[in-house]
């Protein structure tokens, strides 16, 4: 299914970025990337091993995904194995279950990070799936269990709403707090700890450039509670709907535990999602990949006792259509952008170049993976100027004005940097009316830069050659940077 596709853009900037981190550039300081530095070093392998061996790093990042993705599913089934509460039929459910959930559901957003979280994730949530005292595993064994696990919640904060909820469920049925002090959790404790402290020293920038940025100007890019739900409550019905059916009926009660433990990943993946209030696609993926889990466990429970086979059909038929027909419809990851881009370079592989005025990372990437072209915006967009923009017309605060103020003029400054540092042959500029994130607030991108003298005088060299869905591309003669 993956083929020769791309993979979607956020990982294709990752795969970028992490080149020119392994390369020397300063990540959070020269690179300006919003998340946190895990997500950085679980892509150090593939980039290395593509620059040691010159291999195409796209394709190596598939083949570490995949990796991964059977460590995953083989280890917790040798977990789920141990557990004495699931009959063998439960097993190959949530083992089935798993390999579809981990590698169709999220197929569009192949290798992004709640992908990567998941896989890293579902062994922890497979062992929770057994009370403690069913656990037949030696301390080192869950510990590795832990770190494992942890690989994946420590990439963004919200995804520790999962082992959270799963805690949760635990102390709710041995009625007592001490399941919040387990060898698995003390263990992802520590390492978020560890993460945490490794970071501020390594990487301090984060915390003094990147975090204050983002929280005054990300707010942009949120969406209402009403846009978020929708986007997912065909899902949540049935889930809704599979809950009562788990915790009503007498032949599925004695299996309420797993029925909990599971509903209880489902509910942090759901609230990961919520909390990042953007309503993006790929941040869904932690709640339907387990519920789909969930779901084919259920059926196969459903469907062991004839008096509820009934249920089991309609769970199983409507779990297969709300969620894993659909990712199967959507497919691997295409966007309109990198194809149509890519034609417009008159340069050989490898000595292309682009910038692109604006704040969707989807017409920068995968351009650069596609076309071999270097990208010259050290960033994924330029995520700083929608927020910016929409407050400056509506700010009354004097001091809060000359912060964004200061904030846009830096920025200005960064992307003409980058500009002189490259000199692009392709500018790709958003000049629709209402651009993504401005809420309304009109700006354009070659009038502002113009405002700087060095992106004035050599913006005379670009020539208009192209209009495709808002974006109008400019090209400049040559295929040597002129001004280096």
């Amino acid at each position: 299914m993956l083929g020769d596709g791309q993979l979607n853009h956020d990982t294709s900037w990752y795969l970028i970025s992490t080149g020119w981190w392994l390369e020397g550039v300063r990540i959070y300081d020269e690179i300006l990337e919003l998340n946190p530095p895990l997500a950085y070093y679980l892509t150090v392998p593939p980039v290395y091993v593509s620059q040691v061996f010159n291999w195409n790093a796209v394709t190596v990042m598939k083949v570490y995904v995949l990796v991964i993705a059977t460590i995953s599913v083989l280890w917790a089934h040798f977990i789920l194995t141990r557990n004495q509460l699931h009959s063998s039929a439960q097993v190959a459910a949530l083992t089935i279950g798993a390999s579809f959930a981990l590698m169709i559901v999220p197929i569009h957003n192949f290798a992004q990070r709640e992908h990567l979280m998941v896989l890293f994730a579902w062994p922890y949530v497979a062992l929770s799936l057994s009370k403690p005292m069913h656990v037949d595993l030696p301390q080192k064994h869950i510990i590795a269990i832990g770190l494992f696990a942890a690989l994946g919640f420590a990439i963004k904060p919200y995804f520790l709403a999962i082992p959270l909820c799963i805690t949760m469920a635990h102390c709710v049925y041995a009625r007592s707090l001490r399941p919040i002090a387990s060898t698995l959790n003390v263990t992802v404790l520590v390492f978020c700890i560890l993460y945490v402290l490794a970071s501020l020293f390594l990487h301090p920038e984060y915390f003094n450039n990147i975090i204050p940025q983002t929280v005054l100007t990300y707010g942009a890019y949120e969406e209402g509670f009403l846009i978020v739900i929708r986007k997912g409550a065909s899902v949540i019905s049935l889930m809704i709907f599979a809950l009562l059916v788990a915790f009503l009926l007498p032949s599925i009660k004695k299996s309420s535990f797993s029925a909990s433990v599971c509903a209880a990943a489902c509910l942090g993946g759901l609230g990961s999602y919520l909390i990042q209030s953007k309503g993006w696609g790929y941040q869904i993926i932690p709640f339907q990949s387990f519920a789909f889990i969930f779901l084919a466990w259920l059926t196969i429970s459903l469907f062991e006792d004839i008096k509820t086979r009934l249920y089991g059909f309609l769970i199983g038929t409507a779990s297969l259509a709300l969620i894993l027909v659909p990712a199967l419809k959507n497919g691997t990851y295409e966007n309109p952008f990198y194809k149509q881009f890519a034609q417009h370079f008159s340069c050989p592989a490898g000595a292309r170049s682009y910038q692109v005025f604006g704040s969707n990372v989807s017409p920068s990437f995968p351009l650069a993976n596609f076309a071999n072209a270097t990208p010259a915006n050290r960033a994924p967009g330029l995520w700083i100027f929608p927020g910016v923009i929409h407050q400056l017309e509506n700010v009354t605060d004097d001091t809060e004005r000359m912060a964004l103020n200061a904030a846009i003029e830096q920025s200005r400054k960064t992307v003409v940097d980058d500009f002189m540092r490259v000199h692009p042959q392709l500018i790709i500029v958003d000049v629709r009316d209402h651009k993504s994130y401005f809420q309304g607030s009109s700006f354009d991108y070659i009038d502002y830069f113009k405002g700087d003298e060095r992106f004035k005088l050599a913006w005379v060299k670009y020539k208009l050659v192209d209009e495709f869905q808002g974006f109008q591309t400019y090209r400049r003669k040559g295929c040597v940077n002129e001004l280096s």
